[in-house]
């Protein structure tokens, strides 16, 4: 976290305490869904997030439920922004996994094999630019660009070595938000493409050491919908709209792997309470349901559904 706490401490030298809120521009409120920090304000979100994931049971091509994974995680990630100009912002991210477990179950001989993970993520870049705004200020576009460049090896998680959470290669985020304000409602639609370099994955053995040669693209898309009640409350569900993709792996024995990950819907829902103009505390829950096909060299594919749900507790201050 040491990067973090360096920016941290440049944003406060060049920064005033609390925002300037408008009654002419609705993106200059903490609070509102089409905020975009003004010249000069720093934000800091920090969140707790508590994930349970399960895995199966996956069905062989004889229909036979062959295992079950269940994986729990909890994580600290901490986001800062600094408005360059009122229509540009760059920021940093930083996320502490504090602890991830992987309990995996086979059917057939009862077996449980359990591995876990923890540490600090790469550090991820972000920009964005307020293109648009029009003379109503009713509506808002943005255009958003996320770096995280891989500044180790990824550890797998397996028998006999903790994981990491490191990038398996260079990841590039990009996503396009367009923003309607109408007083007490607020709507978004952000179209998100994520690019995948080819990577690798450091195992104790061969058959787990893996790389990740093929580049490829994942994508979604996401609608929320913020309604305020008063100055301090507003309720955001959304519903989030993940594409199809696949990726392969290969094992240093010459195995290759490729997993079909096909398209979803997931729901949100978000409580926000804005106890001060400079303080937003926000609590969201999600919920999603992916259905995949894993295809491995010299065997028959396997078919499994990933459910997952997540709650998140954040806070973000402005100054």
């Amino acid at each position: 976290m040491k990067f973090s706490w360096a920016a941290l401490i440049l944003c406060l030298a060049v920064s005033s305490f609390a925002p300037a809120e408008s009654p002419d521009d609705p993106s200059r409120t903490l609070g509102n869904l089409v905020f975009f920090p003004s010249a000069g304000l720093t934000t800091i979100t920090t969140a707790y997030q508590s994930s349970l994931n399960e895995v199966g049971p996956t069905v062989d091509s004889s229909l036979n439920e062959t295992r079950t994974k269940s994986t729990t995680y909890q994580q600290i990630p901490i986001s800062i922004w600094y408005g360059m100009t009122n229509n540009l912002r760059v920021g940093l991210t930083d996320t502490d996994l504090l602890g991830q477990t992987d309990t995996t179950t086979f059917i057939n001989s009862g077996v449980t094999a359990t591995d876990s993970s923890a540490g600090i993520s790469a550090l991820q870049y972000s920009l964005a630019w307020r293109y648009f705004s029009n003379p109503e200020m009713t509506f808002f576009a943005d255009w958003v660009i996320d770096y995280t460049a891989p500044n180790g090896t990824h550890l797998a998680a397996t028998a006999g070595q903790g994981g990491n959470t490191l990038p398996l290669g260079a990841v590039t985020t990009l996503n396009f938000p367009l923003l309607w304000y109408f007083g007490e409602e607020e709507f978004s639609l952000i179209p998100e493409g994520v690019y995948h370099s080819a990577g690798f994955a450091q195992g104790p053995s061969s058959a787990s050491t893996l790389t990740y040669p093929d580049p490829h693209w994942t994508g979604s898309v996401t609608l929320n919908f913020r309604s305020h009640y008063g100055r301090h409350i507003f309720l955001q569900p959304a519903v989030v709209a993940s594409l199809p993709f696949s990726d392969r792996s290969v094992s240093q024995l010459g195995i290759n792997t490729t997993t079909r990950r096909d398209g979803a819907v997931s729901p949100q829902m978000a409580f926000g309470y804005t106890p001060k103009k400079w303080l937003v505390l926000n609590a969201t829950i999600a919920f999603s349901s992916v259905p995949e096909t894993v295809a491995t060299s010299g065997s028959s594919p396997t078919q499994t559904t990933t459910y997952d749900s997540t709650i998140t507790f954040s806070t973000r201050f402005a100054f």
